[in-house]
């Protein structure tokens, strides 16, 4: 059960309206709400911890006592209706619900009980059946009275003929079936409620009416989703029907069960064991965790001393009885404690006692129980520690780590013990941090997060780690700390062991690699701008020059074959091929120049190369390439074009290579200041992990370019779905 749960069922107990209270095995009351203050007039502080016989006088005899407790263990649950007396003597009719409460393997831990009142109801019995034998002029006094009473008592009531309609249906009835008491007289019960039929309650009115036998019946109604509670009285002219809504009792009785298993299933895995034990030492309770840890079977335990058992070692037998006659004369509530137990094998264990007295309804101590926790072998860790101590001395002293012992002093830390290595790279002499509080030789702020981490070490008992730089006289220095807990017998932290990794130099060449990572990057960046220079002189020199030159000699050979005569037959011949020839290198020229920089990117912007680029490359491989552009202004930034034309030239090329891809398809659009271009092909896809392993060239070389231009840069495939390249630029 979780906190929520917790909390929610101990509301519906409180709030309850009738009483409810549990026991223990032996009947003993553990828990008491207030409606059972108001109902029996005893104060919850009173009575937990009283046995409940003693407490609560009935009319019952010892026999029919007996029997009802037999069918209660052999059922699980009980009901019936009973007399009992309150604190002032006066009687009470009771309508009682006993549920057994079991741990995990099916033994009685204890009971719960719900009581109802139902004196009022017993009295309009008691007047329902003078009601039946009265003379007639009787009937017509009484029918008032008995009216006025039915709308008095909480339960509901209704009474049919014996066609089974309505006659009469009191105010809580309407109020629980949402109708008006007085339109339901004459109404057919089942015409009004068709869903009823074949249900539990439709077969028990029939029976009743049919045997002429009062029928209890508690079932759960699927129509209103609530649990009801049935007295059926039969009559040769009808029925009549006390009934009650017990939802909230049903919830409590299954929230009681959850809590009584849930807590036996924590106390049977719990590494805990409970062992309880009362004021002459004889012991009462022996957990699964007990046996596990001592040997002893409950049935060998429970109801032996622990003189009988010897559970208690003989260096330890003077301490442990102090401490139980301390906890019974009341000196003190709990103890906590470390002492040396036999198992039933004879072997000695240490165990810690975690042992608090419990008192009944009047503070009288009646036991003492007990949480044990096996911590031998954490004793044998410690032993083992002391013999090492030792050699760890030699290598404390001889490692290139710093190392530090602490001792803990309430929310303080002392040094208590360094290395060389720490006075080295501190710079400090031993005098100036021996004895000294942590505050004292760590400066601030450093020592506030130093403080913070050796709190958590101690709180959660486990080594913590964090990297630290402190400013020491020796210079700012670097390093990877790490403390651990030490904790004495009583479980209390004693030291704190530290130890600390030097990893100034390591920072320092991480700062050098950085920065010429980053020299790099700006040398790349100004060869790959240089480059693209180089590349449009070179294509712009091509252009013009070759294409010029290119031009003016098939002008000239144009002009030499109109020109020579006729009966040169044979040189004719030459000149369509050789026009040809001059109009391929034309064209390869231009291809040459295209590849190097296409001037179409300079003259009408990126996404007309892009168009041209696409259409190029779909005429030349059949691929079908098309791009889609949503930008609604020109960018006019020279280096994000080349960038983005640059990569989606590299693109097209690994999708002729590698994809096997039918399309590809590539799309602009600006949002957020930022320019997103996307490149997609339905291709074979590529494992990534595999790709960055290799290394590939070209996808290096698209990332750096839109590293240059303040870019992110993602790919996205798997095998067989494609792949995705997004470059994300930013743009004023």
């Amino acid at each position: 059960m979780n906190k929520n749960d917790a909390i929610d069922f101990r509301q519906i107990v409180t709030q309850a309206r009738d009483a409810i209270f549990s026991t223990n095995e032996s009947f003993v009351i553990t828990s008491w709400n207030p409606a059972a203050e108001r109902l029996y007039g005893y104060k919850a502080q009173t009575v937990i911890g009283t046995p409940l016989g003693l407490l609560l006088r009935s009319s019952i005899s010892k026999l029919e006592r007996s029997l009802q407790l037999e069918a209660l263990q052999r059922d699980g649950y009980h009901k019936g209706d009973y007399e009992f007396f309150d604190k002032d003597g006066s009687p009470l009719y009771i309508h009682a619900s006993i549920t057994v409460l079991k741990g995990p393997r099916g033994e009685i831990i204890g009971y719960v009980a719900i009581h109802q009142n139902i004196s009022d109801r017993k009295m309009v019995e008691e007047h329902l059946k003078q009601f039946n034998s009265a003379l007639e002029e009787q009937v017509i006094n009484k029918s008032a009275q008995l009216t006025s009473i039915f709308e008095r008592i909480t339960d509901a009531f209704v009474a049919l003929d014996m066609n089974m309609c309505y006659t009469y249906m009191n105010r809580k009835a309407g109020e629980i079936f949402h109708r008006n008491p007085a339109l339901m007289l004459g109404k057919h019960i089942w015409t009004e409620f068709p869903e009823g039929v074949g249900l539990p309650f439709y077969h028990a009115y029939h029976e009743a009416m049919k045997k002429q036998a009062y029928i209890r019946l508690e079932d759960y109604y699927p129509p209103y989703d609530r649990w009801f509670e049935n007295h059926i009285y039969p009559s040769p002219d009808g029925l009549s029907i006390f009934f009650r809504d017990i939802t909230e009792q049903k919830l409590i009785e299954q929230q009681a069960r959850l809590s009584s298993q849930r807590l036996s299933l924590h106390l049977t895995n719990s590494p805990l064991a409970v062992v309880e034990w009362d004021t002459e030492s004889i012991i009462t309770t022996w957990s699964e965790q007990a046996q596990r840890i001592f040997g002893w079977s409950k049935e060998e335990a429970q109801g032996k001393s622990i003189e009988e058992l010897k559970l208690v070692h003989e260096e330890d037998v003077t301490d442990v009885n102090n401490v139980i006659g301390e906890l019974f004369k009341g000196a003190t509530a709990t103890f906590k404690g470390v002492n040396k137990n036999y198992t039933k094998d004879g072997n000695v264990i240490f165990c810690e006692w975690y042992s608090s007295v419990l008192t009944d309804h009047e503070g009288k101590i009646i036991s003492c129980m007990s949480l044990v926790q096996d911590i031998t072998e954490r004793r044998k860790a410690e032993e083992a520690l002391k013999v090492n101590e030792h050699q760890l001395s030699l290598i404390y002293n001889s490692g290139t780590d710093i190392l530090f012992l602490l001792q803990v002093d309430g929310e303080r830390y002392r040094f208590i013990s360094v290395n060389e290595a720490f006075k080295k790279a501190t710079g400090l002499p031993a005098e100036r941090i021996l004895n000294k509080f942590v505050e004292e030789v760590i400066p601030s702020p450093s020592s506030e997060l130093v403080m913070e981490k050796y709190r958590e070490a101690i709180q959660t008992g486990q080594a913590v780690s964090w990297e630290e730089e402190t400013e020491y006289p020796a210079g700012v220095k670097t390093g990877l700390v790490n403390v651990t807990p030490v904790y004495d017998e009583r479980g209390h932290c004693i030291r704190l062991v530290g130890s600390v990794h030097d990893i100034t130099p390591g920072k320092i060449a991480q700062a050098e690699l950085r920065e010429k990572n980053e020299q790099l990057r700006q040398l790349s960046a100004h060869l790959q701008e240089i480059r693209e220079e180089e590349r449009a002189n070179i294509a712009r020199e091509i252009h013009d020059e070759l294409g010029e030159r290119l031009t003016g000699i098939r002008l000239d050979i144009s002009w030499l074959q109109n020109h020579l005569p006729s009966s040169a037959n044979e040189v004719q011949k030459k000149f369509p091929d050789l026009l040809q020839m001059v109009d391929d290198t034309i064209k390869t020229v231009r291809k040459i120049s295209s590849d190097l920089r296409p001037s179409i990117l300079d003259d009408f912007g990126l996404v007309d190369a892009l168009e041209w680029q696409a259409m190029e490359f779909q005429k030349r491989t059949g691929i079908v390439c098309g791009v889609k552009s949503f930008l609604k202004r020109n960018i006019n930034n020279k280096k994000i074009d080349i960038t983005l034309f640059r990569i989606f030239q590299e693109s097209l090329t690994n999708v002729l290579r590698h994809s096997h891809a039918k399309s590809v398809c590539a799309q602009l659009l600006e949002q957020d200041n930022h320019l997103e271009f996307t490149i997609t092909d339905n291709g074979v896809g590529m494992d990534l992990e595999t790709i960055r392993e290799k290394k590939t060239l070209g996808l290096i070389g698209m990332k750096e370019r839109v590293f240059m231009v303040n870019g992110d840069y993602n790919i996205s495939s798997e095998p067989g779905k494609g792949t995705t390249i997004t470059v994300l630029v930013p743009v004023s």
